[in-house]
């Protein structure tokens, strides 16, 4: 591996580590930083912007998924969505879809 990609190659794992380290300790802030940090490290946005994407990607994704295989997360979903007023959600959204004017059948 060529020099400059190598140092690439670390950084990114690098951030993908801090990041993931920063949502795991309640910092749910810290992949933010860490893509913004990538802009500033590596110049072209062609490149910074999608290894800033996918780190905070991985960052989030990992600790979900952990989450979602423990304890499953529809309780919760289902707790939020009552929260924001979308309770019984796929109930309506029918009914409505059925008194739609504008549908296209």
């Amino acid at each position: 591996m060529e020099p400059a990609a190598l140092r690439i190659a670390v950084l990114v794992l690098t951030g993908v580590i801090v990041a993931l380290l920063g949502v795991l300790l309640g910092a749910w802030w810290t992949p933010f930083f860490v893509g913004a940090a990538f802009g500033l490290i590596i110049r072209r946005p062609a490149v910074a912007i999608p290894l800033g994407t996918v780190s905070g990607l991985l960052a989030w994704l990992f600790p979900l998924a952990g989450a979602q295989l423990r304890y499953g997360l529809g309780p919760t979903s289902v707790s939020l969505a009552e929260i924001m007023g979308f309770d019984h959600a796929s109930r309506c959204s029918e009914r409505w879809w059925r008194s739609c004017p504008w549908r296209c059948s």
